[in-house]
């Protein structure tokens, strides 16, 4: 598979997942076989802000396509407003 700037947000949200949850990711080869990934959302309800959570899942999507594509996305996934990163 092609990495880009989603495969570093992948990867930034694996860290989170850790730090919030204590325990490691599934690796990605294994959610690819069987994805009993529980969302962060459900996991962590209630210790962190519902928005967060939810930027957190989107950057640990299985599919790049679907997951957070660059800095500037992250950004506004976490409502902090116009992002000053400028692609290379």
């Amino acid at each position: 598979m092609s990495q880009d700037a989603w495969t570093n947000i992948y990867a930034l949200a694996v860290s989170v997942h850790y730090a919030i949850m204590g325990m490691t990711l599934p690796t990605f080869a294994c959610r690819l076989m069987n994805d009993s990934y529980l969302p962060l959302e459900q996991a962590a309800e209630g210790r962190y802000s519902v928005g967060f959570l939810q930027a957190m899942n989107r950057a640990l999507r299985l599919r790049p396509e679907d997951r957070t594509q660059n800095i500037n996305a992250l950004h506004s996934d976490l409502n902090l407003g116009e992002a000053s990163v400028r692609p290379e």
